[in-house]
């Protein structure tokens, strides 16, 4: 129990999600899962980008401060929860960038 004690609970929800995408990608890369491991990976990190670049401006724009790994559990969450899509699906692309963008502007946290 000394162990929750000393870890936030955003760290917890992030080591958790981060666990769950770690096993997606190395459950695609062995041909068990249903989307290719590059849309995974891209959907991922395009939705990282956008989280970020949306809660900077945010925190810029407001004088707030940044809690980067909220930005990052929203980022999972999304790439989680929307299908992955391939850079080269522009219509996809745009779901994932506008998603990411509402889910991060819509984030209320303190820090």
């Amino acid at each position: 129990m000394m162990l929750f004690r000393r870890i936030r609970t955003y760290r917890l929800a992030l080591y958790y999600l981060a666990a769950i995408v770690l096993a997606a990608l190395v459950l695609s890369l062995a041909g068990i899962g249903r989307q290719p491991p590059v849309n995974l990976a891209f959907s991922l990190g395009l939705a990282l980008i956008v989280c970020l670049a949306v809660n900077w401006a945010f925190a810029r724009g407001f004088g707030a401060g940044s809690n980067w790994e909220s930005v990052c559990i929203t980022a999972i969450i999304i790439t989680l929860i929307i299908t992955p899509t391939a850079p080269s699906d522009l219509p996809g692309v745009g779901f994932l960038i506008l998603a990411s963008e509402i889910g991060r502007a819509s984030c209320r946290e303190r820090v």
